[in-house]
């Protein structure tokens, strides 16, 4: 016999072996990400008549009730575009700082970019104050490993799965580096999302921020820039993140950078074992 795990309140709509009665929402069970997937259960006809006790609907815990007590961390600075080339750029916290700021004229309203100027003023403050009034995060990029005492609530209903007492911090909490231009498409979107409550689509990027591909106004990749709302479970987050980084922005402006792979794992509820 083949059985769902999910409760049958739940699927007495649905016919014998309709495969929706096998799909599990994990936002549904306590799960701080939105992943669905098919889950079955095979029991042997010779063990009779097995009743199988169904997963237990919880709340979806939030990203920033998972991650916002993580070290704050910068993005990397790797390179910029100059004509058809890329150049490479020196990658220290002055550095990170100093092209947001100058990207957005902070040092010199006068030249303020036309795209930020034209933004609603309610974005615009929230990006210039994200940037105007930020300290070097303390731990800059961080590290595979950071001695942290207190790293989540402890009356978090998923403490007990992730903190480990014996570790007196987090591991793998470090970033990637970024072109200087999607420090500041990651500044956007997050400013944005903070004020909308919603991640933006491409359409509502200002122009001179859309990436210098053909693709960016097709309409076909309107979602490449998707910032994980600090409100809700994340989106799913996939195994190949080191290369889809747009699609994991952090909901946080003064960090301009896409997730770690500890914030990452946390979403996915993946625990380290010692």
């Amino acid at each position: 016999r083949v059985l769902p795990v999910v409760a049958t309140d739940e699927i007495d709509s649905y016919k014998e072996h309709d495969p929706r009665q096998f799909i599990v929402a994990c936002e549904k069970y306590g799960v701080p990400q939105q992943r669905h997937r098919v889950i079955l259960v095979g029991i042997r006809e010779d063990l009779g008549d097995v009743e199988l006790p169904p997963l237990v609907a919880k709340a979806a815990p939030t990203v920033n009730s998972v991650i916002h007590l993580l070290p704050r961390l910068r993005s990397g600075l790797s390179r910029t575009r100059k004509g058809d080339k890329y150049v490479r750029l020196v990658d220290d916290a002055d550095s990170w700082l100093k092209s947001i700021q100058d990207q957005i004229g902070l040092k010199d309203s006068m030249n303020s970019p036309r795209w930020l100027v034209n933004l609603d003023d309610e974005i615009r403050e929230r990006i210039v104050g994200s940037i105007s009034g930020n300290k070097q995060p303390p731990q800059s990029r961080g590290s595979s490993f950071i001695r942290k005492s207190k790293t989540l609530n402890e009356s978090h209903p998923l403490y007990d799965h992730f903190i480990d007492e014996r570790l007196p911090g987090v591991c793998n909490h470090e970033t990637r580096s970024h072109l200087d231009r999607d420090l500041v498409r990651y500044l956007f979107a997050a400013a944005y999302s903070k004020h909308h409550g919603i991640s933006p689509r491409l359409h509502q990027f200002p122009s001179a921020l859309l990436p210098n591909h053909k693709n960016a106004t097709s309409g076909n990749f309107n979602d490449r820039f998707r910032v994980q709302l600090g409100d809700q479970p994340s989106t799913t987050i996939t195994s190949h993140i080191s290369k889809d980084g747009h699609y994991f922005i952090h909901p946080d402006p003064t960090q301009c950078r896409s997730l770690t792979v500890r914030e990452a794992a946390r979403l996915q509820t993946l625990r380290i074992v010692i």
